[in-house]
């Protein structure tokens, strides 16, 4: 039996793990539903500056996340939409270190019919506007900034009843180029293949609501369970590299 049990410990060792759980060649990332614009350019790149090394993103919104991970999901690392959530995990002892902002989100208004925009958030009230899709601001950071633009702009208790609520940005999007026809996505979502017909048609097709809301600033934690994996801590460190960061500036992002 005591064979049995180095042999087990030095496979494991071999093929990359720690017998403690340290150490994987792959990490599972929880990440915010808008990061899976840019999924697997990160993936990429970050396999090439890491050889040997991985990342398996799981995507949802940073609430639900959030919930998920101190039920014990099995995640290593969070990538959140906002800062609030990865500071309740730090703050809950679930996080090795205090939360660090990697990009800054742009919530814009799309529609995949022409509309006036010139009237700004304004045009959701108009009764050709039957409804419109925003994710969930209880656990959704961009759903939380559609609400507060359109309440700064004195409109939310004027088109509230018109609301169609997704539970990530993602089915948000997928809402507004179906059912819906029109709602608030992330202006990163304009830099993949499916809507780049769009990206250029700005005042036409989408609105970017601007600065009427609290900025986006999405940041990340590295799970206390993770604290000694190192693929986890060089996955970290490549959220700020130079390839991390073109990355997310080509796909419509702020950086810090």
């Amino acid at each position: 039996m005591k064979k049995i049990a180095l042999l087990v410990s030095v496979l494991l060792l071999t093929a990359g793990f720690s017998v403690f759980g340290q150490t994987t060649p792959t990490i599972t990332v929880a990440a915010a539903a808008n990061i899976a614009t840019v999924g697997e350019p990160l993936k990429a790149a970050f396999a090439a500056k890491y050889p040997g090394s991985s990342v398996e993103f799981v995507f949802g919104a940073s609430g639900a996340l959030t919930t998920q991970i101190q039920n014990g999901g099995p995640f290593q690392v969070f990538l959140s939409a906002d800062v609030d959530f990865p500071k309740k995990l730090y703050d809950g002892g679930f996080a090795a270190a205090a939360p660090q902002i990697y990009a800054t989100g742009k919530l814009i208004l799309l529609s995949v019919k022409p509309l006036d925009f010139s009237k700004g958030l304004a045009v959701l009230a108009d009764p050709s506007v039957t409804q419109f899709a925003i994710a969930n601001p209880e656990i959704a950071p961009y759903g939380k900034a559609a609400q507060e633009a359109l309440t700064k702009a004195g409109l939310w208790d004027v088109v509230k009843a018109k609301v169609v609520t997704a539970q990530t940005i993602t089915q948000a999007l997928q809402f507004t180029v179906g059912a819906t026809g029109i709602g608030f996505v992330n202006k990163s979502a304009l830099y993949t293949k499916d809507l780049a017909a769009y990206a250029s048609k700005e005042g036409v097709n989408w609105y970017e609501v601007g600065s009427s809301y609290s900025p986006i600033n999405q940041a990340f934690v590295v799970l206390k369970s993770a604290a000694g994996n190192q693929t986890a801590l060089n996955f970290a460190t490549f959220l700020s590299s130079p390839e991390a960061r073109a990355i997310f500036q080509k796909a419509g992002y702020a950086l810090p």
